[in-house]
């Protein structure tokens, strides 16, 4: 966040904070942080810009697949959110039975 000073330690959050959440947590270590959730940034709403309704809930798909890789490690400190179309509602329901 620009300009945030609140609770900086001494040094800058590692870049690699979105590749690896080990990472992640040592940054939320070094701060005095227990629990992260994660939101994504926004790309996720490019895919309702498509006429495409299969692709934006595959894509959805794939994101919480990611989600599930990156979180999995530390299932108790960094936790997402479901992303869902509301242009394929019988999908929707599946992602959120499977996810939530």
């Amino acid at each position: 966040m620009a300009g945030f000073t609140g609770a900086h330690k001494g040094r800058d959050p590692s870049p690699k904070v979105d590749d690896d959440p080990a990472e992640r947590i040592a940054d939320m270590d070094l701060e005095g942080v227990d629990v992260n959730l994660t939101l994504p940034s926004g790309w996720f709403g490019t895919w309702t810009l498509s006429d495409d309704v299969g692709l934006e809930t595959s894509m959805y798909a794939a994101y919480h697949r990611w989600m599930e890789d990156y979180c999995g490690a530390f299932p108790d400190r960094i936790g997402g959110v479901v992303l869902c179309t509301a242009r394929n509602v019988g999908a929707s329901v599946e992602e959120i039975e499977r996810w939530g």
